[in-house]
């Protein structure tokens, strides 16, 4: 089967692969622990492909807005802001993204991260009002 598109046909096989390398691109490395996963994303992300930059900048605005209106259950305002600063490195070497959508998320993302602090009231204030879990939910 063949999809037309303005510039050519492309195949969905070809589709598929594209989409898949994209995958693969942004896929965390599970076999490795928590901390290195994290140190590998900020050093791959400002050699990643555009595309592989868009979904990792559509990622962190999803995870970041969800912490904006309310942190996982026994997350303390620390693990907050400390997910935030981490966003913003990856978030730093994704900055040379081209495409007019991606600069879009890439301001979007940067408008979510300007609430960090917000955030972490937010955090505290649960913490407050719940006691705390070990662990809970990552975004």
């Amino acid at each position: 089967m063949t999809l037309l598109c303005p510039a050519a046909p492309v195949s969905l096989n070809a589709s598929a692969h594209y989409a898949a390398g994209i995958v693969a691109e942004v896929t965390d490395d599970k076999a490795l622990p928590k901390a290195a996963r994290k140190a590998a994303q900020v050093a791959h992300a400002p050699t990643a492909s555009d595309a592989a930059k868009a979904v990792k900048l559509a990622d962190k605005l999803h995870n970041l807005t969800d912490l904006c209106g309310g942190p996982p259950v026994g997350w303390s305002a620390d693990r907050v802001r400390e997910y935030f600063a981490w966003s913003a490195r990856v978030v730093d070497g994704c900055r040379s993204v081209r495409g007019v959508a991606a600069q879009a998320l890439l301001s979007r993302v940067d408008d979510v991260l300007a609430r960090a602090g917000e955030a972490a009231v937010v955090a505290e204030a649960a913490a407050k009002a719940a006691p705390p879990v070990e662990g809970g939910a990552a975004p």
